[in-house]
């Protein structure tokens, strides 16, 4: 096939810079080898499949190119170990029996070129893609047939114009200003011919984390339904942790265990979908090959936007892979050339107000940080970029872990120093405890403030305070992910 052809470059260049011969750079003046080969493939599932022999998920019995599954059991099993799962053995006896009947049963095509890599094989490098598989798969279908749920109930927990209400009002802040939700419409969430809601990956994540806020006071107590969606949302928090555990890995094959229960006896007349099932295998490739967000295709589908965008800006279709690529390498070359450490950690901060340490209310703070601070001034700005992460005057971090609670604490002014570099001055908040309602740390404001440099905080991504209850009386802070 025309794809062998094109992963042949691949295999020759894991072949090249294999453990045998290494590739020689030079780091920070001393030559060093270092050796690689490939080890994981990211891809979406059209992809996927393509690349790994896999038959198309309509054409395949088994339907799942991890495990034996088929459309029968997939709705009624809901753990890894209920299945017999694929194998490089069980692939050979496949590929060497390969006909048409045993292409459709089994939903294999062809020997994928790259399992001639020497530490690389299709049923072990190729895990689940969390962005198709959880954001527009799982949580954007379940999201769709809860607000359908909340709309066709009787009566209505409410219209869907007073949620598109909330959803344009909504504080998202300037971190998460341009992941807000496009509006919802009715057509879309009632149509039983989609599982789209019509927003983006990011969109949807935005709208997952932020949804128990705008509803959760109209939903009655004890409604199975909502009690589902955010066990789903549980299930978000834990997949798509930077740092993972074998205890979380525990504590998420059963929640997803679950959450597969509940989805079937609520929504018994709908679809289970192949994507749900794939979820079934998220715990086992965390141990595979660790955090999953690592390996997603968020970050090519966002390079893939750049490409896009050079498309319609040059309007030329003749050999538009020679376009593109001189586009881009010309780009990259000038963001090299413009940069002194291309590939460096930068820090930037915006312009601020010089101040004298002596009138510095906070500099209790700044000596904690710098012991050996002693010049007479410093600059006072109103944020600061640190590796692409923007602070403003405002926005909450994470702090640390306290008592096994994530701890929070507001940004309430930023200084820098030439030598020093950048440091936060935070005011820290007790967590009382996680909301499930809102499924958020609700906070409390305390008298501590402290210094914190940027990376010595628990995660790097700003948050947002938000208000919420019936008269927003609690001060809420939504993690992207598990924080723990």
């Amino acid at each position: 096939m025309a794809i062998d052809t094109l992963l042949l470059c691949c295999l020759v260049l894991c072949t090249d810079c294999s453990f045998v011969q290494g590739v020689v750079f030079e780091v920070n003046g001393t030559q060093r080898t270092l050796f690689g080969t490939l080890v994981v493939v990211s891809a979406d599932n059209l992809a996927a499949h393509l690349i790994g022999g896999y038959k198309s998920l309509h054409t395949a019995f088994r339907r799942c190119r991890y495990c034996m599954a088929t459309s029968n059991n997939m709705a009624s099993k809901f753990t890894a170990d209920e299945f017999q799962q694929r194998t490089r053995h069980t692939h050979a006896l496949h590929i060497r029996d390969l006909s048409d009947y045993m292409a459709t049963t089994y939903g294999i095509e062809r020997d994928s070129i790259l399992n001639e890599c020497a530490y690389f094989h299709v049923t072990e490098g190729i895990p689940p893609d969390i962005m198709h598989d959880v954001l527009e798969g799982s949580v954007q279908y379940e999201m769709k047939l809860f607000l359908r749920h909340c709309l066709q109930s009787t009566p209505p927990l409410f219209h869907l114009q007073t949620l598109n209400g909330r959803i344009h009002s909504f504080e998202y802040g300037y971190v998460e200003i341009r992941n807000k939700p496009s509006i919802l419409t009715y057509g879309r969430i009632t149509s039983q011919d989609s599982q789209c809601l019509g927003q983006t990956a990011s969109k949807l994540w935005c709208l997952a984390r932020f949804l128990p806020l705008m509803i959760a006071d109209w939903i009655p107590e004890d409604n199975e339904y909502y009690e589902n969606f955010l066990l789903m949302l549980d299930i978000v928090d834990l997949t798509f942790a930077p740092v993972t555990s074998s205890e979380s890995i525990a504590v998420l094959r059963e929640k997803i265990k679950y959450h597969h229960e509940a989805f079937k006896r609520l929504y018994g007349n709908e679809c289970f979908t192949p994507k749900m099932h794939y979820n079934i295998h998220i715990p086992d490739w965390l141990l595979r090959v660790g955090p999953l967000s690592k390996v997603w295709c968020m970050r090519f589908e966002a390079k893939h936007q750049v490409f896009k965008s050079y498309t319609s800006a040059i309007n030329n279709f003749i050999n538009i892979p020679k376009s593109l690529s001189m586009r881009h390498q010309l780009h990259m070359c000038y963001q090299m050339l413009s940069r002194d450490k291309f590939l460096e950690d930068t820090v930037s901060v915006s312009s601020g107000t010089e101040m004298e340490v002596d009138s510095y209310s906070f500099m209790t703070c700044l000596l904690e940080l710098w012991p050996n601070f002693g010049d007479e001034t410093v600059i006072r700005s109103t944020s600061a970029t640190v590796s692409g992460s923007v602070y403003q005057l405002g926005c909450m971090v994470s702090y640390r872990i306290v008592d096994m609670v994530p701890q929070f604490g507001e940004l309430i002014d930023l200084v820098s120093h030439l030598e020093h570099g950048v440091a936060f001055v935070v005011q820290l908040y007790e967590t009382v405890c996680f909301n499930e309602l809102y499924h958020a740390f609700e906070v409390d404001a305390s008298e501590i403030i402290v210094g914190v440099l940027p990376g010595s905080l628990l995660d790097y991504h700003p948050l947002m305070k938000h208000r919420c209850g019936t008269s927003g009386e609690l001060t809420v802070v939504c993690p992207k992910y598990d924080l723990m």
